[in-house]
């Protein structure tokens, strides 16, 4: 089996990152601007010499941040000569990629061409922006200052561009944009996300799906190992093709075969897998921390030679639905399995569980033959109580059915219901 090609297609059918899923449950989000900077940062490093900002910092102290304000009071420009000249080696920086979390951080260097004194102050800016120790926001003729903005993004996006403005005292520069530009990228990319499905159920082979574990900013992930229910499950690793790679914008990455063994409950089934990698993770104050547990489970449902039949039963979900109902009132379904290739002693039902506890469930009346099938009622009851009970699609409720059948030794069936 090539497991290359069905993947590649899904790839292809999707955008970058656009059905990504991240430790910690990422997903990419869509592109935002992070309007602000850190709460704290100090205002008005260009006020004028005697006044504090609001950080408790003098003008021109070294470190002090700047919060998405404006500055009011701007270098009054030169009316008459001589002149200072305001010059930047670059207004523009590209960091590339980013994660979330990451901290980095820019030098601006403006220099004083001119021949008088240039003054400098800070203008509006959407991060934090800070100007070296220079006296009083002077810089005489022939001197430098360095300005630094830094950024900590806290949510992804496509691309991002931030910034600074800068004010001088230059009559042909009065205002300078100072950018920092990027994208912000997960750290890793799980394709699919959190969930890979088994469409197709073999009865007497494996069943498999695929899937993909990337990375944006690593150049070397690899695999750590997987836990996983290896009497249910068998994984067999490959390397990513530098294709699939840049497909999906990454750097590294490998990709996972998963098959599911025959012989798994008649129902729905889901069984997790934790993919240990060789990376650590990025923790949410930036830093790195231990080696990153990736999260999937691994979906899909079994007919077998089972067939459910009844409007309370959802196919879909492999789900019975009792629907809403008064707690006291209780309730009762009935529905019926149309059974093959049963035993030669017919079929027996060895024990049912369910849950919640109080929920009944029998076989009422006497087996039919159906063509090939043997049909049998099942009923369920919730009876009538005070206690409120909620199962629904994120927290189901079971009925676990288990018989003789050499095909179908378990049944396993979601109950929904709302008991109020």
């Amino acid at each position: 089996m090539t497991w290359k090609a069905p993947l590649l297609v899904g790839l292809l059918l999707l955008g970058a990152y656009g059905v990504v899923s991240l430790l910690k449950g990422y997903s990419m989000a869509p592109a935002t601007g992070l309007g602000g900077a850190t709460a704290g940062a100090a205002a008005g490093a260009g006020d004028k010499a005697g006044a504090k900002n609001s950080a408790g910092a003098e003008p021109g102290q070294k470190g002090a941040g700047f919060n998405a304000t404006r500055v009011t009071s701007a270098p009054a420009i030169a009316s008459q000569g001589p002149y200072p000249k305001a010059v930047f080696a670059e207004t523009e920086h590209a960091f590339g990629r980013m994660e979330v979390g990451q901290e980095d951080s820019h030098d601006f260097v403006i220099k004083n061409e001119g021949e008088a004194e240039l003054e400098i102050a800070k203008g509006s800016t959407t991060c934090q922006c800070t100007i070296s120790e220079v006296g009083d926001n002077r810089i005489p003729p022939g001197g430098t200052a360095t300005i630094t903005l830094r950024w900590k993004p806290t949510q992804q996006t496509d691309n991002f561009e931030k910034g600074a403005e800068i004010l001088t005292n230059d009559p042909v520069n009065p205002v300078f944009q100072l950018k920092i530009l990027g994208m912000v990228v997960p750290r890793f990319v799980l394709m699919p996300s959190d969930n890979w499905e088994i469409r197709e159920v073999n009865e007497s082979q494996p069943s498999t799906t695929m899937g993909l574990v990337l990375s944006p900013v690593i150049d070397d992930l690899g695999l750590d190992k997987l836990i996983y229910d290896e009497t249910r499950m068998k994984i067999k690793v490959h390397p990513a093709t530098a294709e699939q790679v840049a497909q999906m914008q990454g750097k590294s990455g490998f990709g996972l075969e998963v098959s599911v063994l025959p012989g798994m409950p008649v129902g729905t089934f889901q069984y997790p897998l934790q993919i240990v990698t060789n990376a650590p993770e990025r923790k949410a104050d930036g830093t790195l921390g231990e080696k990153a547990v990736l999260k999937v489970n691994i979906t899909g449902r079994r007919d077998g030679p089972v067939r459910i039949l009844g409007p309370a039963f959802r196919q879909e979900a492999s789900a019975i639905a009792l629907g809403a109902f008064p707690a006291t009132d209780g309730k009762s379904v009935t529905l019926n399995l149309l059974v093959r290739e049963c035993p030669d002693e017919g079929l027996k039902i060895l024990s049912v569980e369910t849950d919640p506890p109080e929920l009944a469930a029998e076989f009422t009346g006497e087996p039919k033959a159906v063509g090939v099938a043997m049909r049998h009622t099942l009923k369920l009851t919730m009876p009538g109580s005070t206690n409120r009970i909620l199962k629904n699609e994120e927290s189901p409720g079971l009925v676990l059915i288990k018989t003789n059948h050499t095909q179908a030794p378990e049944i396993r069936l979601k109950v929904f219901l709302n008991a109020y």
